[in-house]
């Protein structure tokens, strides 16, 4: 789950409306009631809590554990609202238009679009209740990700305490790679990766295409040229330490992926109905119907995303672990403006964070019926049992004071830190582009690129032609207005650096 670099322009509308709608800051707290963060309140309050995930059949059970024990330590009681992505991002967004009341949701750079839900008021600012009320939980956390949750001076939201470093790789069926002799370590390119998708195509008739690719993972996607900091094109061209924004569309190196996509389908090596196939590529891989897939990773990541398949896969990294712009911008929570008690709620979330008790009992569910124990730190999923978030555990809370599930590597935690360690932070790691100034050429430019970016990126049709008309219907949309107002923020944040 996860980041995704453009825009969608459906949702982008939305929450342009959304904006219009609470320009005027309708529905927001301005003040918490006080509590002592010492004691057992004597009021209970029910928190509702919004989570983008699978739904769960057996959700009432784990509430009533969650109740049990939260009763003794702040005295409340957790509604878990969960909801699958599309239902999630249309309620969400309908409730916070309208200023309905809840306490706490998902949301990121990718889901709600924080920035924008944000400055129109939605949630309830932070700064203030993490001394009181989540010191430990401000300890954990990346600062680096706290500032970029920071929106006219007050952070909004909680990032997840997680991994906030990426790299980019291969994740491979190994029988194949075995029988085969294929060394992934030296796939570095989708150029790299071509021969070796013709022989498997030509040689393995059980596998339907050798490789699967979204717009975010394809040649023009992550692996792109230009390194893409807002939507509609508009990025640093990987490597320019000058920090000059380009349109990806005018970037030669960036065409050239396009039409090496291109190749890809004309030669079946992708699936042929890429642009309407909305199977999850991960499935795919699990299925046996494909042979590799490129992916955000991360330590333990092919034994996260590929359990129980009857197929070994391997991962590769192809780049450096890096902290890039916005990090934790890809998973937080946030407290609403219109909850009731946001002082309780913010307990909570230092409970969730600290607590591996309860961190456990929302993750996994319950012992005995949701899992069992294999040692004192690792579980195994009982298949089927009506709960489990250990998918989404990322989008939750600190996962590192968890279990591990059977399989995993039961070093991972460690691996994840040390991957952070590692990480080298860009220097924009802090930088957050403000589009209040550029909404409506966003907004149009945001519905010429849902005409056009899958059939450039996808590799499906000729992309010489639609990159003509791409690039000039996004100037007609005022693409170069936003670049400007982008160059601009850049300068001024460098400026401030010195």
């Amino acid at each position: 789950m996860k980041k995704k670099r453009f825009f969608k322009a459906a949702a982008l509308a939305v929450v342009m409306s959304l904006a219009a709608g609470m320009a005027g800051g309708c529905g927001k707290t301005e003040t918490v009631a006080e509590e002592d963060p010492n004691t057992v309140p004597e009021t209970p309050y029910e928190i509702n809590w919004y989570i983008c995930a699978t739904q769960q059949s057996d959700v009432a059970s784990v509430e009533n554990e969650i109740n049990a024990y939260l009763k003794d330590k702040i005295n409340a009681t957790v509604k878990l609202n969960i909801m699958e992505q599309a239902q999630y991002s249309d309620k969400m967004l309908n409730m916070i238009q309208a200023g309905e009341y809840f306490d706490l949701c998902y949301v990121s750079n990718w889901m709600l679009n924080y920035m924008v839900t944000a400055e129109s008021g939605a949630f309830y600012p932070l700064d203030d209740l993490f001394p009181k009320y989540m010191p430990e939980t401000y300890e954990l956390s990346d600062k680096d990700a706290l500032e970029c949750a920071r929106v006219n001076d007050k952070i909004y939201a909680l990032p997840t305490v997680k991994e906030n470093a990426s790299s980019y790789g291969w994740i491979y069926r190994k029988d194949i790679a075995d029988k085969y002799n294929i060394d992934m370590s030296q796939v570095k390119t989708y150029e790299d990766l071509k021969p070796i998708a013709e022989m498997i195509k030509a040689n393995e008739p059980d596998i339907s295409y050798p490789v699967d690719w979204t717009t975010n993972m394809s040649l023009g996607g992550d692996m792109c040229p230009v390194s893409i900091i807002t939507g509609c094109n508009l990025g640093i061209a990987r490597g320019d330490e000058t920090y000059t924004v380009v349109n990806r569309l005018e970037n030669q190196e960036a065409i050239d992926n396009f039409k090496l996509a291109h190749e890809y389908y004309n030669e079946g090596l992708i699936k042929k109905d890429i642009l309407t196939n909305n199977t999850d590529y991960i499935q795919n891989l699990k299925n046996g119907k494909t042979f590799c897939t490129l992916i955000s990773l991360k330590p333990g990541k092919v034994q996260e995303v590929l359990k129980n398949s009857q197929y070994e896969f391997e991962q590769v990294y192809i780049t450096e672990p890096e902290i890039g712009t916005q990090p934790g911008m890809a998973s937080m929570n946030a407290i609403s403006a219109t909850s009731k008690n946001p002082a309780r709620v913010a307990r909570f979330l230092e409970l969730l964070n600290t607590d591996p008790v309860l961190n456990n009992l929302i993750t996994f569910g319950i012992e005995g019926k949701h899992y069992e124990k294999v040692s004192d730190n690792v579980i195994r999923l009982i298949p089927n049992s009506g709960y489990g978030l250990s998918d989404v555990k990322w989008m939750l809370a600190n996962v590192f004071i968890g279990y591990t599930t059977e399989g995993e590597d039961p070093n991972v935690k460690e691996e994840l830190k040390k991957f952070d360690e590692s990480a080298k932070r860009t220097p924009l790691v802090r930088f957050i582009f403000s589009t209040k100034d550029v909404q409506a050429e966003l907004a149009a430019c945001s519905a010429v690129e849902a005409q056009y970016e899958n059939q450039v990126s996808l590799g499906a049709l000729d992309p010489e032609p639609i990159v003509e008309q791409y690039l000039k219907e996004l100037k007609a949309a005022g693409i170069d207005t936003v670049k400007e107002e982008l160059q601009r923020q850049l300068d001024e944040y460098f400026a401030q650096q010195q």
